[in-house]
């Protein structure tokens, strides 16, 4: 690590930080890593994150694309605080398996740079927006706050039993009418299957 902090590093991909059979001691190392990199890292892909690699990870001053899965999906939510003044924030953001406040909190703290964002939604049926799948309803406040100027590209990605054809279709269009600019596509293989 002592060669990333002198070097610096502008990527890293499948950095594990929890889950499957790893310790404290990997979750401490992978934080280690996390911090070693942040002065320098602009593209990471992450999996089974906790709060701690999450906060270290928010912290990163140039950092603009973020895949990340989270441990647990059922853990408290973490409010992250707003960007520094000055600071830009992720442009890309692909997020699974997040608690839903963590998610919307990630996404709030950086609306003001996100162009294209991927997260996971339900297969349920297309209610008003205020009743979709988590976030949506709550993407369409912070767009109304003024939030997601610009956003360009959102990619739903779906669990199990999802309908596709014209039910997805028509559910993407309700969620791209409501944010009112993005294009809203899905990622299942048999509907749009695209990844941001």
């Amino acid at each position: 690590m002592e060669r990333i902090r002198r070097h610096g590093v502008g990527r890293l991909n499948n950095v594990r930080c929890g889950g499957d059979g790893m310790n404290s001691l990997d979750s401490s190392w992978a934080l280690a890593l996390l911090l070693s990199a942040a002065p320098t890292l602009e593209m990471l892909q992450v999996e089974g994150l906790q709060d701690v690699h999450l906060l270290a990870i928010h912290d990163m001053p140039r950092l603009r694309r973020l895949e990340a899965r989270y441990l647990d999906a059922d853990a408290a939510p973490l409010e992250l605080p707003a960007l520094p003044p000055g600071r830009r924030g992720l442009q890309w953001l692909s997020m699974k398996d997040f608690p839903p406040g963590t998610a919307l909190s990630l996404v709030r703290a950086h609306s003001g740079t996100l162009q294209a964002l991927e997260l996971e939604t339900g297969p349920e049926a297309w209610p008003p927006l205020d009743q979709l799948p988590y976030p949506c309803g709550e993407l369409d406040k912070l767009r109304r706050g003024g939030g997601l100027p610009a956003l360009r590209r959102l990619v739903l990605l779906r669990r199990e039993g999802h309908r596709s054809g014209a039910f997805c279709e028509a559910q993407c269009h309700a969620v791209e009418r409501a944010l009112g600019g993005p294009t809203v596509m899905c990622a299942d293989a048999e509907c749009d299957n695209v990844q941001i």
